[in-house]
């Protein structure tokens, strides 16, 4: 992530002692740690029980430590002055066997636990809103976990290979468990889903005994209406009515089957769904079918004649594919969804327009189109996925509708042209690096609406001053960094 080369650039930086553009120094009396407005950025103690300073808001990465340090680290107390610990935290500290996490944090970043394969009980306070994805993936001794009743979603490989977990009780307020959640689990052989969970993602439990045990004897694995797994060997399947959902990844790589007949039931199919079918040419889609994810038909002889005989390929709603290279796209009246990828790396397109018929703007739809120039986001659009539109090097200007409640975390990161945005006071999150390096933006408003403004969320824009309202309850670490000129202006 660049966000965290920065970080490394600043350590680097600090060890030289020269000073940090943007960041004002403000040491610890305690020389094992090195703080600078509020964020931990380095640890240089001897290990053992470490107590964190009730200076410290955010925890930064340890991974730029010495591997004889990371492995020091047996115990950690966090103060309740913290509020987030940070994208890889403590990733790779080997030998960390417990961690106290206080009331005060509201963020667990990316990989922030990954790999302390000595920790083996973990509870998470109900504070806690963020979780980032493999949060706490490979930690192989791991035998117990208590879930916040906070979160409405488990990250994709939260959960990972953490070989030695048994059990696990998802929180009644959970609505979605992510990709490969929990997949590699070896010994977890006892799983409590609520029924309010109408989401599973790719392979979320694969590897486990519990999956297993679900699989004998029967032909669906159907948990909550999602149905997670097909175990038969028909090369024709009638999925059973009542199924609401199709799992990512549930029929992939099913070399026998040749025609699905889904019933009206469904109304979403997950990501690689039917992925490498490789004899499937007959799929009965109904129109209850709402949301369809990345690559669900992919690989298979029925989406691949779809591809070679349509520029746009639309399935109720749902833009999968395009197959044209012009610089000037009108996508087609009638598509809802454009999907994740979909144009991600088309480094010859200048300009889209997108109908109004539009609701939903997928994840890295437009990633890495580093000549895209304009695009006009319809009124109706209330969903804009993570990176959609990442690395737009040239995109001058965007409208961002009020029918949209979040920006996504990256969603115009590296847009280095982008001089001006309005912020609706529909947006109730400014996700984790949703401006960083937009380093030609000048002017960007935060309306009385937002709740939550992330990690580097404007770090390394050209903003000159910025009010925050009152109603702001949370702003993640570097959230304005890098710009030693700007006036943050805290409303009371």
């Amino acid at each position: 992530m660049k966000k965290v080369m920065s970080l490394v650039i600043i350590l680097v930086i600090f060890i030289s002692f020269f000073t940090i553009p943007g960041y004002s120094l403000n040491e610890s009396n305690n020389p094992d740690y090195k703080i600078y407005d509020g964020i931990l950025l380095s640890y240089e103690g001897s290990g053992g029980d470490v107590l964190i300073p009730d200076t410290v808001n955010h925890i930064s990465s340890m991974n730029p430590l010495s591997e004889e340090i990371r492995d020091s680290i047996l115990n950690v107390t966090i103060p309740d002055s913290v509020m987030s610990i940070m994208d890889m935290a403590f990733e790779r500290c080997t030998n960390l066997r417990s961690v106290s996490i206080p009331n005060s944090v509201v963020e667990i970043g990316d990989w922030a636990f990954s790999q302390c394969s000595s920790l083996d009980n973990v509870v998470i306070p109900d504070s806690v809103i963020f979780m980032g994805h493999s949060a706490f993936s490979s930690c192989s001794n791991l035998t117990n976990v208590i879930l916040p009743n906070s979160i409405t979603r488990v990250p994709d490989i939260c959960f990972s290979r953490c070989e030695n977990l048994t059990s696990v009780t998802i929180p009644s307020g959970v609505t979605e468990i992510g990709d490969v959640a929990f997949a590699g689990c070896k010994k977890l052989t006892s799983v409590t889903i609520p029924d309010g969970v109408v989401s599973i993602g790719y392979n979320a439990f694969m590897g486990t005994p519990w999956l297993e045990e679900m699989k004998s004897g029967n032909e669906f694995v159907i948990v909550n209406g999602i149905l997670i797994s097909y175990c038969g060997e028909n090369s024709s399947v009638d999925i059973p009515q009542g199924v609401t959902s199709i799992a990512g990844g549930a029929f992939e790589n099913n070399y026998n089957l040749t025609s699905v007949r889904i019933p009206d039931s469904v109304i979403s199919i997950g990501s690689n769904a039917f992925q490498s079918c490789g004899s499937l040419t007959n799929i009965e889609i109904p129109d209850s079918v709402v949301t369809i994810g990345y690559n669900a038909f992919e690989e298979t002889p029925w989406f691949e004649e779809l591809k070679a005989n349509n520029e746009f390929v639309v399935v109720n709603g749902n833009l999968l594919y395009y197959g044209g290279n012009s610089s000037e796209i009108v996508i087609p009246d009638g598509v809802v969804r454009v999907g994740d990828k979909v144009f991600e790396g088309r480094e010859n397109l200048h300009k889209v327009i997108l109908p109004n018929s539009v609701t939903s703007i997928g994840e890295e739809a437009f990633d890495h189109c580093i000549n895209l120039v304009s695009v006009m986001i319809p009124d109706n659009v209330c969903y804009i996925g993570k990176s959609a539109f990442q690395d737009c090097e040239k995109l001058e200007s965007i409208s961002i509708p009020n029918s949209l409640t979040v920006l996504a975390d990256y969603v115009f990161c590296g847009c280095s042209k982008l001089q001006k945005v309005l912020i609706p006071n529909s947006i109730k999150t400014i996700g984790d690096s949703a401006f960083y390096q937009c380093d030609e933006l000048e002017e960007a408003n935060i309306p009385d609406s937002v709740s939550f403004i992330e990690e580097s969320a404007f770090e390394y824009c050209d903003l000159s001053s910025v009010i925050v309202p009152s109603n702001v309850a949370f702003v993640g670490a570097f959230a304005f960094g890098g710009m030693p000129w700007l006036k943050v202006n805290w409303a009371k």
